[in-house]
């Protein structure tokens, strides 16, 4: 079929070139060089321009200019059996509303039997292809860095330099989804499709808790506990130490042992950090105090019998511990007289010895001690409140010896002490 319609194409140009023999028309494409050829090659969308000349004698033989495609279809008719207006040439324009697809077109001037040849290609865009990933995942707080694309086109070859990279919008402090773009042009003017990679910023890091203070930290038993906090922070919120949540409920400052303190905390992303434990030491390494009670020295007639005064002794962990003192040592002896010393001691349930108190006793006989006696009396009387005023010497028990000889001898000392005191009571001579 095409080459009936070759045929017939020809004979027509062979009758026409018979019927005016001294006539002919021939034509060329014209380039932007100015350059002639009888072949041309455009690309989709573009316009050529090819002109006919006028190489005969006889000005008014008339004028066929008509386009085909490759199978020899008449697309396009230019001129048919028309008289140029001016003889010498005329130029004429193929325009995409002609050939209207891509493909190889004859062009066929009559009285001339060659004919012209137009390649249309098609309109081909550069590719951009991604390297990496796509969707790229990336830590937040770090730095972005551009994975890069190649762009290959089918006249300009490798274009992967004229690619124009946007990731602008890529904020790495801010977790989101992201696009970057990449965009190129070949000579020809054709826009490769654009292509987005995703960029996915994400927060995938837990923050870090930092303690403040000694860790394990040793506390005194029977104190207050006091936080000594911690620190913490994360890649994208920064200081998050507000948000820490501290737990210090398991403490018991009254009993000694090991206790935990943990830290816990969490990020705007729902990061948790890693708990942090302080271990807390309540310890008892505070002695017991001893505190006598009655005076100090204190003096005791050597007929007499010596009765303890008694103590107190306090401990910070274990309260009252009076019925745990001890004598540890004591040379007292009441049938001579002399100084003598009894030293207490005591110990808490930790092991901590309290500093030992001694009390000096004084024996004395009672005409020895009168003067004793009045100087301890007076040092009482003045420290004394009046309702709780004892006269050490009154409230001594005396124990007698039963001899009938020496009965008169003590009974009057005994009135003598008495008149004594008196008098030195109220400061009589």
């Amino acid at each position: 079929m095409k080459s009936l319609k070759f045929l017939s194409v020809l004979l027509t140009s062979i009758f026409l070139l018979t019927v005016a023999s001294a006539t002919a028309y021939y034509g060329t494409f014209i380039d932007g060089s100015g350059i002639l050829s009888q072949a041309a090659t455009i690309t989709d969308g573009d316009s050529i321009d090819f002109e006919v000349d006028f190489i005969s004698s006889d000005p008014s033989i008339n004028l066929n200019v008509k386009l085909y495609n490759s199978t020899y279809d008449l697309i396009h008719t230019f001129e048919d059996n028309t008289v140029p207006t001016d003889p010498s040439y005329k130029i004429y324009t193929i325009t995409p509303a002609i050939y209207s697809v891509p493909g190889t077109y004859k062009i066929i001037v009559f009285g001339y039997a060659t004919e012209l040849t137009l390649t249309v290609n098609a309109e081909v865009a550069p590719v951009i292809t991604l390297t990496g990933s796509n969707p790229l995942t990336l830590e937040a707080a770090t730095t972005y860095v551009e994975q890069g694309a190649t762009a290959l086109d089918d006249i300009d070859g490798d274009v992967t330099s004229s690619i124009i990279t946007d990731s602008s919008s890529v904020n790495m402090n801010l977790v989101g989804s992201y696009s970057v773009t990449y965009d190129v042009t070949d000579s020809a003017g054709n826009n490769a499709a654009q292509v987005i990679r995703t960029v996915n910023v994400v927060d995938t890091t837990a923050p870090v808790i930092t303690l403040i203070g000694s860790n394990p930290s040793t506390l005194e038993a029977a104190t207050i506990y006091v936080e000594q906090g911690a620190n913490a922070s994360d890649s994208v919120d920064g200081d998050i130490t507000a948000s820490i949540v501290t737990d210090s409920s398991n403490v018991n400052m009254n009993l000694i042992g090991i206790y935990n303190v943990t830290y816990n905390v969490t990020d705007s992303a729902g990061n948790n950090a890693a708990q942090v434990i302080r271990t807390v030491n309540v310890v008892d390494t505070t002695a017991p105090v001893i505190i006598l009670i009655g005076s100090n020295p204190f003096t005791v007639d050597i007929r007499g019998t010596y009765v303890e005064r008694g103590f107190i002794a306090t401990d910070s962990y274990d309260g009252d511990i009076t019925s745990s003192v001890v004598v540890v040592s004591s040379d007292l002896n009441t049938g001579s007289i002399g100084t003598y010393h009894i030293t207490y001691d005591v110990t808490d349930s930790a092991g901590n010895n309290a500093t030992q108190v001694t009390r000096t006793v004084r024996v004395v006989s009672s005409g020895d001690d009168d003067d004793d006696d009045w100087e301890e009396y007076k040092d009482y009387y003045r420290r004394t409140p009046y309702t709780q005023k004892e006269s050490p010497v009154v409230s001594e028990t005396i124990y007698l010896q039963e001899n009938s000889a020496r009965e008169s001898s003590w009974f009057r000392r005994f009135i003598e002490s008495i008149v004594n005191f008196f008098r030195r009571l109220f400061g009589i001579n």
